[in-house]
């Protein structure tokens, strides 16, 4: 069986009584490897605690969690543009980081698949959800 490896962001003792925004650099990483769906509900429920309430930082842990797993170059490969952020104005999501949420994959597009406008040098490729 083909087993993968998802990263958990997990608070340090000075994170957790922090009221400060949570930094990667003050965090604990465990990278564990994963069987399947149910094996990883198993081990993210070990820290459920530490993603649950506001006092914990647990959706900015969950963020780190998933963006680390996928890996950087991965999610801007996914993307249209490599420059657009996956936090816009105001804190909200943009549509790349809650793609990757709901489906594994930071695109850009709400569509199906890809669409391609133009020919040649003119050719531009917008991706969508496979």
């Amino acid at each position: 069986m083909n087993q993968t490896k998802v990263v958990i962001a997990l608070p340090t003792v000075a994170t957790v009584y922090s009221n400060e925004p949570v930094s990667v650099e003050n965090l604990e990483l465990l990278t564990v490897p994963i069987k399947n769906l149910e094996h990883l509900f198993e081990q993210l429920y070990q820290y459920k605690t530490s993603f649950m309430g506001r006092a914990n930082h647990g959706y900015t842990l969950l963020l780190y969690s998933c963006i680390l797993t996928k890996g950087f170059e991965e999610i801007e490969k996914e993307m249209d543009s490599s420059l657009s952020p996956l936090i816009g104005n105001h804190g909200h999501c943009n549509q790349e980081l809650v793609n990757l949420f709901l489906t594994g994959r930071a695109t850009t597009n709400c569509f199906d698949g890809e669409k391609v406008f133009g020919d040649g040098t003119d050719k531009m490729v917008l991706k969508g959800i496979a």
